[in-house]
């Protein structure tokens, strides 16, 4: 109990909780006093005499509930999509006469011993009893936690593993993808991943749809894991230089950022801004050296009795771009949206010609408000009166054509930020090949990572088609 005291209290001090040796006893006293069996009377007992002031206890509550959480772990679903389901049903060019053998066999559908038909699945529950019709399971235990065990086993799994490696002894970032890999391996990732070469390398068509399973639960672990690593890294980790903190800030993922640490975050994001200005405030010009522009010669070197000392060169005037921004403010991407917002916010103070729009059902454009509020209050009330609703894609892209498509030209950039999840809504696809087809550029910046974009009500695929650029976006290095 001592030792994990101890590393609490180190928390704390690292939380801006200011923390002496005397209270340490303090609280040890009350530990005694109250036990350990109910949760919140433990807290409320330490913060009372670990914490002196209002901000002190908030910090106080961040860093409780935090260092003494499980890992809060995504739902996973293996779904294998069309495409995928298309490339396993292509018999492999050096199997077995697989797919000669169903052409002449008796048509009972069960692939047992020569002559047995092949069938194809036609959607991923198809395939999922297929496997299990043939006893294609996997062997791997991790494989099988993954798979089967549901996320209450994989998070006592996480927790223990991070225990057995000292997660707690982590520094500084740069670690993080050392203990990432050091809980991985030590909740059985090599056996599993022996199992998917295996498998993948299989003639057997459903083989190597159960491989492909396996790797995609292995990506959903590796994500799953880094988050968690993230979390405990802002909990212990000695982060006291400024500069050190700013780079935290910059680099690590915006879901992992607590919203005390607002001030801090708002300070990069205007350092960001800053240098943006810096590249765009002047009006730049594309000079063709080599090209004189003859009449200016001629008028600066008169002085010197046409004697050509002072060259000039021809240039082209390239106009400021027109930018509008697009926001997703629903309740899928709550945790995100601040600080997308505040992105929106230093965009139009850097450039003069940007136009910002937020959505969740409806989409409204919000540049008056950007421009007029400071930013606390523009993200607020951006928040409160657009925010947290359930999301349309459609109806929001319907709506941002109405009001400003004919504004859209071929100096127009537009930046979207969303994770592309429609709830199974008309996904409207059609509006944004429009839009692709006139603007200048269309980015969108998705803050969940490429290996959820075919999960679920994602109709990021979909999107994508008509986008210049698509990236993952959910760090502020990214933005």
């Amino acid at each position: 109990m001592e030792k994990t005291l101890g590393e609490f209290v180190q928390a704390l001090r690292n939380s801006d909780v200011r923390v002496s040796t005397s209270e340490t006893i303090d609280a040890i006293r009350v530990i005694n006093i109250v036990g350990l069996k109910d949760k919140s009377v433990l807290k409320n007992a330490l913060r009372t005499a670990l914490s002196k002031s209002d901000i002190e206890k908030e910090n106080f509550d961040h860093c409780f509930d935090n260092f003494f959480s499980f890992a809060r772990l995504n739902e996973f679903k293996a779904k294998t999509s069309p495409e995928e389901l298309a490339e396993i049903s292509e018999p492999a060019e050096d199997a077995s006469g697989l797919a000669e053998e169903g052409g002449g066999g008796s048509g009972s559908g069960n692939g047992e011993g020569g002559g047995g038909e092949v069938i194809l699945p036609e959607s991923a529950e198809d395939l999922d009893a297929l496997l299990e019709e043939r006893g294609l399971v996997p062997q791997s235990s991790l494989a099988k936690l993954l798979l089967n065990g549901g996320r209450a086993n994989l998070t006592i799994a996480l927790a223990e593993a991070a225990r057995a490696v000292k997660l707690n002894n982590i520094k500084f970032f740069t670690q993080k993808g050392l203990y990432t890999r050091k809980i991985m391996v030590h909740i059985g990732l090599e056996e599993m991943e022996q199992e998917m070469f295996q498998l993948e390398k299989s003639d057997d068509i459903y083989g190597r749809a159960l491989g492909r399973k396996i790797r995609g639960a292995r990506e959903y672990l590796r994500s799953e894991v880094r988050d968690y690593v993230e979390k405990q890294f802002l909990v212990v980790a000695d982060a006291e230089g400024k500069e050190l903190k700013d780079e935290i800030t910059r680099h690590i993922k915006l879901t992992n950022i607590e919203l005390r640490g607002f001030s801090n975050i708002k300070k990069v994001v205007q350092k960001m801004a800053k240098r943006l200005i810096s590249m765009h405030s002047r009006r730049k010009r594309v000079k063709n050296r080599g090209v004189i522009d003859i009449r200016k010669t001629l008028r600066k070197n008169a002085a010197n009795d046409g004697v050509l000392f002072d060259l000039h060169w021809k240039s082209t005037k390239v106009d400021r771009p027109k930018v509008i921004v697009i926001c997703d403010v629903s309740g899928s991407v709550r945790e995100v949206s601040r600080f997308l917002l505040m992105f929106i916010y230093s965009i139009t103070e850097v450039l003069p010609n940007v136009r910002a729009f937020a959505f969740s059902g409806r989409m409204f454009e919000v540049t008056k408000i950007f421009k007029e509020k400071t930013l606390e209050k523009a993200v607020e009330q951006t928040l409160d009166d657009y925010g947290f609703g359930s999301t349309d894609y459609g109806q929001s892209l319907q709506d941002f054509k109405d009001i400003c498509f004919d504004d859209i030209d071929n100096r127009t950039t537009i930046i979207i930020l969303g994770d592309a999840r429609n709830n199974n809504n008309p996904n409207r696809e059609e509006i944004l090949e429009e839009i692709y087809n006139r603007a200048r550029q269309v980015i969108w910046l998705n803050p969940e990572d490429k290996s959820h974009w075919r999960a679920g009500d994602s109709e990021m695929r979909n999107y994508a088609v008509y986008c210049h650029m698509v990236e993952v976006c959910n760090s502020l290095a990214h933005l």
